[in-house]
């Protein structure tokens, strides 16, 4: 929905309006002006701008539930962004949140944003395994080229995400135009 799109409803209501009025004028002002006309014409005018409002409302509306969807899922992504940054952030709640993020994402917003919440999804996954590789007591590698290059594509994931810049993409769709 583009703000430059003209509202048909409006612009129906007041060419019927115009009409209307310039057709009634035009006849005798006198005793002729049939008082029907009249009342059919404004009966109509009021109608057409009632139905105008309603549309316009109802994008208003619409517009604000996509803003609001937006940044639920930017809250939960920067969030689990957040947690990373904290302390690794790899829970089970920060998997769920990407997840539901990631869902909502595909539901109801843009490929671009869905794109986003997916590869997010994929590197925060792939972080957890690296995590339990190269702290988990029981699963962790020994100390080598592999622990190394484990510690090295933690690493390259977390600055990837960090370089997301998630509040660039997420700006345009929450914030007020």
């Amino acid at each position: 929905m583009s703000e430059s799109k003209i509202n048909w409803n409006w612009v129906i209501g007041i060419v019927i309006v115009i009409l209307l009025g310039a057709s009634i004028f035009t006849k005798q002002i006198s005793e002729y002006i049939d008082m029907t006309a009249v009342y059919t014409a404004v009966l109509a005018s009021v109608a057409l701008l009632q139905w105008g409002t309603y549309s316009l409302q109802a994008k208003i509306m619409n517009r604000q539930l996509y803003k609001d969807h937006y940044l639920e899922v930017y809250e939960k992504l920067s969030s689990v962004v957040g947690a990373i940054l904290s302390d690794g952030g790899y829970s089970d709640k920060a998997l769920a949140d990407i997840w539901q993020a990631r869902d909502m994402a595909r539901l109801v917003l843009n490929d671009e944003i869905a794109a986003l919440t997916e590869d997010l999804l994929l590197k925060i996954r792939r972080l957890k395994r690296l995590n339990m590789d190269l702290f988990h007591e029981e699963l962790k590698l020994p100390i080598g080229e592999k622990r190394n290059a484990a510690a090295d594509e933690e690493m390259r994931i977390v600055n990837e995400i960090v370089n997301l810049q998630l509040y660039e993409k997420f700006r345009g769709f929450i914030a007020d135009k």
